[in-house]
Protein backbone atom coordinates (compact mmCIF):
# COMPACT_ATOMS: atom_id res chain seq x y z
CA UNK A 1 0.00 0.00 0.00
CA UNK A 2 1.08 3.55 -0.67
CA UNK A 3 0.56 6.18 2.06
CA UNK A 4 0.20 9.87 1.26
CA UNK A 5 -0.27 12.83 3.67
CA UNK A 6 -2.07 16.02 2.67
CA UNK A 7 -1.75 19.26 4.68
CA UNK A 8 -4.95 21.20 4.07
CA UNK A 9 -7.45 23.51 5.77
CA UNK A 10 -10.58 21.37 5.14
CA UNK A 11 -11.35 17.67 4.63
CA UNK A 12 -12.91 18.47 1.25
CA UNK A 13 -9.58 19.78 -0.06
CA UNK A 14 -7.86 16.55 1.03
CA UNK A 15 -10.48 14.35 -0.64
CA UNK A 16 -10.18 16.21 -3.93
CA UNK A 17 -6.38 16.09 -3.89
CA UNK A 18 -6.32 12.35 -3.04
CA UNK A 19 -8.78 11.54 -5.81
CA UNK A 20 -6.70 13.39 -8.39
CA UNK A 21 -3.37 11.90 -7.31
CA UNK A 22 -4.23 8.40 -6.00
CA UNK A 23 -7.38 7.67 -7.96
CA UNK A 24 -10.76 6.35 -6.91
CA UNK A 25 -9.18 3.49 -4.91
CA UNK A 26 -7.74 5.89 -2.31
CA UNK A 27 -8.81 5.10 1.25
CA UNK A 28 -8.87 7.48 4.24
CA UNK A 29 -6.47 6.19 6.93
CA UNK A 30 -6.55 8.97 9.51
CA UNK A 31 -6.43 12.70 10.20
CA UNK A 32 -5.25 15.03 12.92
CA UNK A 33 -5.41 18.75 13.67
CA UNK A 34 -2.10 20.63 13.52
CA UNK A 35 -1.04 23.37 15.91
CA UNK A 36 -1.65 26.81 14.43
CA UNK A 37 -0.91 30.32 15.74
CA UNK A 38 -3.83 32.15 17.37
CA UNK A 39 -6.05 33.79 14.77
CA UNK A 40 -4.85 31.54 11.92
CA UNK A 41 -6.97 29.06 9.96
CA UNK A 42 -7.16 25.48 11.19
CA UNK A 43 -4.78 23.10 9.40
CA UNK A 44 -5.25 19.33 9.10
CA UNK A 45 -2.98 16.45 8.20
CA UNK A 46 -5.09 13.85 6.31
CA UNK A 47 -3.54 10.47 5.42
CA UNK A 48 -4.76 8.32 2.50
CA UNK A 49 -3.69 4.86 1.31
CA UNK A 50 -3.86 3.43 -2.21
CA UNK A 51 -2.74 0.12 -3.74
CA UNK A 52 0.57 0.20 -5.55
CA UNK A 53 0.18 -0.78 -9.19
CA UNK A 54 3.26 -1.79 -11.19
CA UNK A 55 4.16 0.68 -13.93
CA UNK A 56 3.43 -0.41 -17.49
CA UNK A 57 6.40 -1.79 -19.43
CA UNK A 58 8.18 0.84 -21.48
CA UNK A 59 7.35 0.98 -25.09
CA UNK A 60 10.32 0.11 -27.27
CA UNK A 61 10.34 2.07 -30.47
CA UNK A 62 12.35 0.80 -33.35
CA UNK A 63 14.68 3.56 -34.47
CA UNK A 64 15.19 3.82 -38.18
CA UNK A 65 18.61 2.89 -39.34
CA UNK A 66 20.58 5.94 -40.25
CA UNK A 67 22.96 6.12 -43.07
CA UNK A 68 26.60 6.95 -42.60
CA UNK A 69 26.13 10.28 -44.38
CA UNK A 70 23.32 11.37 -42.00
CA UNK A 71 25.37 10.48 -38.89
CA UNK A 72 28.34 12.45 -40.15
CA UNK A 73 26.16 15.55 -40.76
CA UNK A 74 24.72 15.43 -37.24
CA UNK A 75 28.21 15.04 -35.79
CA UNK A 76 29.36 18.15 -37.60
CA UNK A 77 26.36 20.10 -36.32
CA UNK A 78 27.06 18.97 -32.74
CA UNK A 79 30.70 20.03 -33.06
CA UNK A 80 29.63 23.45 -34.32
CA UNK A 81 27.24 24.02 -31.37
CA UNK A 82 29.93 22.89 -28.92
CA UNK A 83 32.40 25.36 -30.43
CA UNK A 84 29.91 28.22 -30.04
CA UNK A 85 29.33 27.26 -26.38
CA UNK A 86 33.06 27.13 -25.61
CA UNK A 87 33.59 30.54 -27.23
CA UNK A 88 30.81 32.02 -25.10
CA UNK A 89 32.35 30.62 -21.92
CA UNK A 90 35.79 31.96 -22.81
CA UNK A 91 34.48 35.44 -23.63
CA UNK A 92 35.07 38.10 -20.94
CA UNK A 93 31.89 39.59 -19.38
CA UNK A 94 30.74 43.02 -20.49
CA UNK A 95 31.40 45.15 -17.42
CA UNK A 96 29.29 48.01 -18.79
CA UNK A 97 26.18 45.87 -18.34
CA UNK A 98 26.95 44.92 -14.75
CA UNK A 99 25.33 46.98 -11.97
CA UNK A 100 28.07 48.36 -9.70
CA UNK A 101 28.01 47.46 -6.01
CA UNK A 102 26.20 50.10 -3.97
CA UNK A 103 26.72 50.32 -0.19
CA UNK A 104 23.50 52.36 0.01
CA UNK A 105 21.55 49.59 -1.70
CA UNK A 106 23.08 47.07 0.66
CA UNK A 107 21.98 49.16 3.65
CA UNK A 108 18.51 49.44 2.15
CA UNK A 109 18.23 45.66 1.92
CA UNK A 110 19.53 45.34 5.48
CA UNK A 111 16.92 47.82 6.71
CA UNK A 112 14.16 45.92 4.93
CA UNK A 113 15.26 42.68 6.56
CA UNK A 114 15.31 44.30 10.02
CA UNK A 115 11.81 45.76 9.64
CA UNK A 116 10.43 42.39 8.56
CA UNK A 117 12.30 40.70 11.42
CA UNK A 118 10.54 43.08 13.85
CA UNK A 119 7.23 41.97 12.26
CA UNK A 120 6.46 45.25 10.56
CA UNK A 121 3.88 44.21 7.91
CA UNK A 122 5.31 43.57 4.45
CA UNK A 123 3.10 46.15 2.74
CA UNK A 124 4.10 48.81 5.27
CA UNK A 125 7.80 47.94 4.91
CA UNK A 126 7.78 48.18 1.12
CA UNK A 127 5.80 51.42 1.17
CA UNK A 128 8.24 53.05 3.61
CA UNK A 129 11.36 51.94 1.76
CA UNK A 130 9.97 53.11 -1.58
CA UNK A 131 9.41 56.57 -0.09
CA UNK A 132 12.70 56.65 1.85
CA UNK A 133 14.90 55.22 -0.88
CA UNK A 134 16.11 58.59 -2.29
CA UNK A 135 17.04 59.70 1.23
CA UNK A 136 18.77 56.48 2.28
CA UNK A 137 20.70 56.22 -1.00
CA UNK A 138 22.00 59.75 -0.62
CA UNK A 139 20.05 61.42 -3.43
CA UNK A 140 18.49 63.78 -0.89
CA UNK A 141 20.89 65.50 1.50
CA UNK A 142 20.01 65.19 5.19
CA UNK A 143 21.99 66.13 8.25
CA UNK A 144 21.56 62.73 9.93
CA UNK A 145 24.39 60.82 11.65
CA UNK A 146 24.90 57.46 9.93
CA UNK A 147 25.81 55.11 12.72
CA UNK A 148 24.70 51.53 13.41
CA UNK A 149 25.71 50.53 9.87
CA UNK A 150 23.00 52.43 8.05
CA UNK A 151 19.99 51.89 10.28
CA UNK A 152 20.91 55.02 12.20
CA UNK A 153 19.91 57.21 9.27
CA UNK A 154 16.52 55.49 9.25
CA UNK A 155 15.90 56.15 12.95
CA UNK A 156 14.63 59.76 12.58
CA UNK A 157 12.54 58.69 9.57
CA UNK A 158 10.93 55.89 11.55
CA UNK A 159 10.45 58.20 14.54
CA UNK A 160 8.68 60.84 12.44
CA UNK A 161 6.14 58.26 11.23
CA UNK A 162 4.65 57.88 14.70
CA UNK A 163 1.70 60.19 15.42
CA UNK A 164 2.15 62.68 18.23
CA UNK A 165 -0.46 64.41 20.37
CA UNK A 166 0.04 67.64 22.26
CA UNK A 167 -0.75 67.23 25.98
CA UNK A 168 -3.61 69.42 27.17
CA UNK A 169 -2.34 70.79 30.47
CA UNK A 170 -4.84 73.68 30.46
CA UNK A 171 -7.87 71.42 30.93
CA UNK A 172 -9.00 71.82 34.58
CA UNK A 173 -10.37 68.26 34.82
CA UNK A 174 -8.85 65.51 32.74
CA UNK A 175 -11.14 62.54 32.08
CA UNK A 176 -9.53 59.34 30.81
CA UNK A 177 -11.47 56.20 29.81
CA UNK A 178 -9.82 52.86 29.13
CA UNK A 179 -11.27 50.29 26.74
CA UNK A 180 -9.85 47.02 25.52
CA UNK A 181 -10.18 43.25 25.59
CA UNK A 182 -10.21 41.19 28.76
CA UNK A 183 -6.67 40.53 29.97
CA UNK A 184 -5.15 43.53 28.20
CA UNK A 185 -4.12 45.11 31.53
CA UNK A 186 -6.63 47.95 31.99
CA UNK A 187 -6.91 47.50 35.76
CA UNK A 188 -3.19 47.72 36.46
CA UNK A 189 -2.78 50.63 34.03
CA UNK A 190 -5.50 52.61 35.81
CA UNK A 191 -3.86 51.96 39.18
CA UNK A 192 -0.47 53.06 37.82
CA UNK A 193 -1.89 56.26 36.31
CA UNK A 194 -3.86 57.03 39.46
CA UNK A 195 -0.58 57.05 41.33
CA UNK A 196 1.56 58.65 38.60
CA UNK A 197 -0.82 61.49 37.63
CA UNK A 198 -2.66 61.86 40.91
CA UNK A 199 -1.16 60.61 44.17
CA UNK A 200 2.50 61.38 43.37
CA UNK A 201 1.60 64.93 42.27
CA UNK A 202 -0.83 65.67 45.08
CA UNK A 203 -3.61 65.97 42.53
CA UNK A 204 -7.18 64.94 43.43
CA UNK A 205 -8.08 61.79 41.50
CA UNK A 206 -11.06 59.44 41.43
CA UNK A 207 -11.67 56.12 39.68
CA UNK A 208 -15.00 55.05 38.22
CA UNK A 209 -15.81 51.55 36.99
CA UNK A 210 -18.62 50.50 34.66
CA UNK A 211 -17.24 46.96 34.37
CA UNK A 212 -20.53 45.23 35.23
CA UNK A 213 -20.45 42.26 32.84
CA UNK A 214 -18.91 39.86 35.35
CA UNK A 215 -19.64 39.48 39.07
CA UNK A 216 -16.80 40.98 41.08
CA UNK A 217 -15.05 42.28 37.96
CA UNK A 218 -14.12 45.56 39.65
CA UNK A 219 -13.09 44.08 43.01
CA UNK A 220 -9.36 44.10 42.28
CA UNK A 221 -9.43 47.70 41.06
CA UNK A 222 -11.39 48.69 44.17
CA UNK A 223 -8.76 46.97 46.34
CA UNK A 224 -5.88 48.72 44.58
CA UNK A 225 -7.60 52.10 44.91
CA UNK A 226 -8.10 51.54 48.64
CA UNK A 227 -4.38 50.80 49.01
CA UNK A 228 -3.49 53.94 47.06
CA UNK A 229 -6.00 56.06 49.00
CA UNK A 230 -7.92 56.91 45.82
CA UNK A 231 -11.74 57.26 45.84
CA UNK A 232 -13.42 54.46 43.86
CA UNK A 233 -16.99 54.09 42.65
CA UNK A 234 -18.51 51.11 40.81
CA UNK A 235 -21.53 51.87 38.61
CA UNK A 236 -24.14 49.19 37.99
CA UNK A 237 -25.27 50.83 34.75
CA UNK A 238 -23.19 52.74 32.22
CA UNK A 239 -26.04 55.24 31.84
CA UNK A 240 -25.08 56.70 35.22
CA UNK A 241 -21.59 57.60 34.00
CA UNK A 242 -22.45 61.19 33.04
CA UNK A 243 -23.85 62.06 36.48
CA UNK A 244 -20.95 60.28 38.24
CA UNK A 245 -18.43 62.31 36.22
CA UNK A 246 -20.32 65.51 37.04
CA UNK A 247 -20.22 64.61 40.74
CA UNK A 248 -16.43 64.25 40.58
CA UNK A 249 -15.82 67.28 38.36
CA UNK A 250 -14.06 69.07 41.22
CA UNK A 251 -11.22 66.54 41.03
CA UNK A 252 -8.30 67.10 38.73
CA UNK A 253 -8.30 63.61 37.25
CA UNK A 254 -11.05 61.03 36.59
CA UNK A 255 -10.12 57.54 35.40
CA UNK A 256 -12.86 55.29 33.97
CA UNK A 257 -12.63 51.51 33.63
CA UNK A 258 -14.79 49.69 31.05
CA UNK A 259 -15.53 45.98 30.58
CA UNK A 260 -13.63 43.69 28.26
CA UNK A 261 -16.12 42.72 25.58
CA UNK A 262 -16.31 39.64 23.40
CA UNK A 263 -17.94 39.25 20.02
CA UNK A 264 -21.21 38.21 21.71
CA UNK A 265 -21.46 41.55 23.56
CA UNK A 266 -21.63 43.86 20.54
CA UNK A 267 -24.97 45.43 21.54
CA UNK A 268 -23.92 46.02 25.15
CA UNK A 269 -20.58 47.45 24.02
CA UNK A 270 -22.28 49.86 21.62
CA UNK A 271 -24.54 51.08 24.43
CA UNK A 272 -21.61 51.57 26.82
CA UNK A 273 -19.57 53.35 24.14
CA UNK A 274 -22.47 55.71 23.50
CA UNK A 275 -22.59 56.73 27.19
CA UNK A 276 -18.80 57.13 27.30
CA UNK A 277 -18.74 59.33 24.20
CA UNK A 278 -21.39 61.59 25.68
CA UNK A 279 -18.98 62.74 28.40
CA UNK A 280 -17.58 66.07 27.30
CA UNK A 281 -13.79 66.27 27.01
CA UNK A 282 -13.25 62.55 27.56
CA UNK A 283 -10.06 60.94 26.25
CA UNK A 284 -10.43 57.24 25.43
CA UNK A 285 -7.36 54.99 25.49
CA UNK A 286 -7.55 51.64 23.71
CA UNK A 287 -5.42 49.22 25.76
CA UNK A 288 -3.77 46.44 23.72
CA UNK A 289 -1.03 43.93 24.61
CA UNK A 290 2.12 44.58 22.59
CA UNK A 291 2.68 40.85 22.06
CA UNK A 292 -0.32 40.50 19.72
CA UNK A 293 0.19 39.95 16.00
CA UNK A 294 -0.56 42.90 13.73
CA UNK A 295 -3.69 41.31 12.27
CA UNK A 296 -5.07 40.66 15.76
CA UNK A 297 -4.35 44.26 16.79
CA UNK A 298 -6.27 45.54 13.77
CA UNK A 299 -9.17 43.21 14.59
CA UNK A 300 -9.32 44.56 18.15
CA UNK A 301 -9.17 48.12 16.85
CA UNK A 302 -12.15 47.44 14.58
CA UNK A 303 -13.98 45.76 17.46
CA UNK A 304 -13.63 48.81 19.73
CA UNK A 305 -14.14 51.48 17.08
CA UNK A 306 -17.45 52.43 18.77
CA UNK A 307 -15.44 54.00 21.62
CA UNK A 308 -13.70 56.29 19.11
CA UNK A 309 -10.32 55.89 20.87
CA UNK A 310 -8.10 58.96 20.63
CA UNK A 311 -5.07 57.19 22.15
CA UNK A 312 -3.45 53.77 22.09
CA UNK A 313 -1.84 52.30 25.19
CA UNK A 314 0.35 49.23 24.79
CA UNK A 315 0.95 46.82 27.67
CA UNK A 316 3.19 43.76 28.16
CA UNK A 317 6.21 45.30 26.48
CA UNK A 318 8.26 43.04 28.71
CA UNK A 319 6.72 39.97 27.07
CA UNK A 320 7.68 40.55 23.44
CA UNK A 321 10.78 41.04 21.30
CA UNK A 322 8.86 42.16 18.21
CA UNK A 323 7.74 45.79 18.39
CA UNK A 324 6.82 46.18 14.71
CA UNK A 325 3.09 45.37 15.09
CA UNK A 326 2.51 48.00 17.80
CA UNK A 327 4.55 50.60 15.91
CA UNK A 328 2.77 49.84 12.62
CA UNK A 329 -0.71 49.98 14.18
CA UNK A 330 -0.17 53.44 15.68
CA UNK A 331 1.28 54.65 12.38
CA UNK A 332 -1.50 53.20 10.24
CA UNK A 333 -4.48 54.37 12.29
CA UNK A 334 -2.80 57.72 13.15
CA UNK A 335 -3.67 57.38 16.85
CA UNK A 336 -1.09 58.70 19.30
CA UNK A 337 0.43 56.74 22.18
CA UNK A 338 0.89 58.54 25.51
CA UNK A 339 1.85 55.66 27.82
CA UNK A 340 3.30 52.16 27.64
CA UNK A 341 3.17 49.52 30.36
CA UNK A 342 6.48 47.73 30.76
CA UNK A 343 5.57 45.15 33.38
CA UNK A 344 3.09 44.17 36.10
CA UNK A 345 4.65 46.30 38.86
CA UNK A 346 2.50 49.07 40.33
CA UNK A 347 3.27 51.92 39.99
CA UNK A 348 6.80 51.78 38.53
CA UNK A 349 6.19 49.73 35.35
CA UNK A 350 4.64 52.60 33.41
CA UNK A 351 6.51 55.01 31.13
CA UNK A 352 5.72 57.83 28.80
CA UNK A 353 5.78 56.60 25.21
CA UNK A 354 8.89 57.79 23.40
CA UNK A 355 8.71 57.59 19.60
CA UNK A 356 12.48 57.58 19.18
CA UNK A 357 13.09 54.72 21.60
CA UNK A 358 10.23 52.72 20.15
CA UNK A 359 11.61 53.20 16.64
CA UNK A 360 15.07 52.18 17.88
CA UNK A 361 13.59 48.97 19.29
CA UNK A 362 11.96 48.24 15.93
CA UNK A 363 15.35 48.72 14.23
CA UNK A 364 17.08 46.52 16.77
CA UNK A 365 19.26 49.37 18.04
CA UNK A 366 18.13 48.97 21.66
CA UNK A 367 16.85 46.10 23.71
CA UNK A 368 13.56 47.64 24.84
CA UNK A 369 11.51 50.73 23.97
CA UNK A 370 10.92 51.84 27.54
CA UNK A 371 11.58 55.45 28.36
CA UNK A 372 14.08 55.70 31.23
CA UNK A 373 12.70 57.71 34.09
CA UNK A 374 13.76 58.78 37.52
CA UNK A 375 12.93 56.44 40.41
CA UNK A 376 9.52 57.06 41.90
CA UNK A 377 9.20 57.59 45.61
CA UNK A 378 6.87 54.75 46.55
CA UNK A 379 4.79 55.24 49.72
CA UNK A 380 3.73 52.24 51.83
CA UNK A 381 0.31 52.10 50.19
CA UNK A 382 1.81 51.92 46.72
CA UNK A 383 4.21 49.22 47.91
CA UNK A 384 1.28 47.18 49.19
CA UNK A 385 -0.49 47.64 45.88
CA UNK A 386 2.59 46.39 44.06
CA UNK A 387 2.71 43.29 46.25
CA UNK A 388 -0.83 42.34 45.24
CA UNK A 389 -0.58 43.40 41.62
CA UNK A 390 -1.58 41.10 38.82
CA UNK A 391 -2.63 41.57 35.25
CA UNK A 392 -6.33 40.96 34.50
Amino acid sequence: MRLKSYFVHTMEEALQAAKLELGDDAMLVGSKRLETPPGSRVRLEVIFAAPVTPPPPPKVALLPRRSAIGSSAELQRFRGELTILLDALARQPDTTRLEPFSPARSRLNSLRAQLLLSEVPLATTDELLLRWRPILEGHVLRDVPDNHEGEGSALPLLTAEWPHAEPNHLQPTRILAFAGPTGAGKTSVIAKLAFRLGVSQGRPVSVLSIDNLRIGASDQLAHLCSLLGVPFQSLEYSGGLHSAVAANAHRGLILIDTPGYGTAHADVMAETAEHVNRVEGIECHLVLPANLRFTEMKRRLRQYVAFAPSRLLFTRLDETEFFGPAWALARECRVAVDWVSTGPGIPEDLDEADASRFAAAVLGLTARPEQPSAPIETPPLASAAKAGASRI
